[in-house]
């Protein structure tokens, strides 16, 4: 099978959100700083309080940023992964009409990853061949399989696995 246009898309997804958690990086630096400085001119509560919650958001946006550096090292490369699995849970979206999906996904091996990807519903059981980047969990579903079990919508409503 031809993965070349699965890979173009995941890459094209990577890059969008890579570009919003870097400026987001950005501002949270520049708002850091402003702080320090009504810190030392002023020294209330409030700047003090502020300061520490965005030290606290550009922690987590580092952490974020952190995965997508190492997702980006090998997007440059194309080491782009293949797996078949299973989805091991819900989609976390209740509306149709978004197309962000958040998943997880146990791969045939055994491995679980935490997913975000573009599709319609997906279900607990439900089968797909998939291109991803491991660090960052961005996935494209190249196709979707059979599911393993006759009657995986029934498995899937009473909860056996």
């Amino acid at each position: 099978m031809d993965y070349v246009e699965y890979c173009k898309q995941l890459k094209n997804q990577f890059y969008l959100d890579f570009i919003v958690w870097v400026c987001l990086s950005i501002l949270l630096a520049i708002l850091c700083s402003f702080a320090i400085y009504l810190l030392v001119k002023r020294r209330t509560k409030w700047d003090i309080i502020g300061l520490i919650l965005l030290v606290i958001f550009m922690a987590v946006s580092l952490f974020q940023l952190h995965k997508y550096m190492n997702d980006f090292s090998l997007v440059k490369k194309n080491e782009i992964y293949i797996a078949t699995g299973t989805a091991i849970s819900t989609d976390a979206q209740k509306s149709k009409d978004t197309p962000g999906r958040y998943i997880r996904f146990r791969i045939d091996d055994g491995a679980e990853l935490n997913l975000n990807l573009y599709y319609g519903q997906i279900y607990e059981g439900d089968r797909f061949e998939i291109v991803y980047l491991p660090n960052t969990g961005h996935a494209v579903i190249v196709q979707k399989l059979k599911s393993k079990y006759k009657w995986g919508l029934l498995l899937c409503i009473t909860g056996y696995r």
